[in-house]
C-alpha cells in the first residue's frame, strides 16, 4: 500500500500499478463481495503503469468497519 485516504463514506487505497498488485486487489474484491455485500468497490488504474486507486465505500458503519479491518494500524 502506497497511501490511504479517508473519504466521507469509506477509504481510498493507492497501491502499485503492477499486475501482481492488481491481481491481489481483484482477489480481495471477490472475497469481500461474498462476505460483505454492503461494500461498494471502485478501481481506477492510472495511465503509464501508475498506481491503482481502490475506493471502498458503503452505507453508515462501513467506514468504521473498513478502518478496523483494512487500514494499516499506526506503529506504536
Amino acid at each position: 500500500m502506497i497511501e490511504t485516504e479517508e473519504l466521507p463514506d469509506g477509504y481510498a487505497f493507492r497501491v502499485p500499478g503492477n499486475g501482481e498488485s492488481i491481481a491481489v486487489i481483484a482477489e480481495m474484491i471477490v472475497a469481500e463481495r461474498e462476505c460483505c455485500p454492503f461494500f461498494t468497490f471502485e478501481l481506477l488504474a492510472q495511465p503509464n503503469m501508475g498506481p491503482v486507486i481502490v475506493r471502498v465505500t458503503g452505507p453508515a458503519g462501513v467506514k468504521e468497519f473498513v478502518k478496523s479491518t483494512l487500514c494499516k494500524r499506526e506503529a506504536t
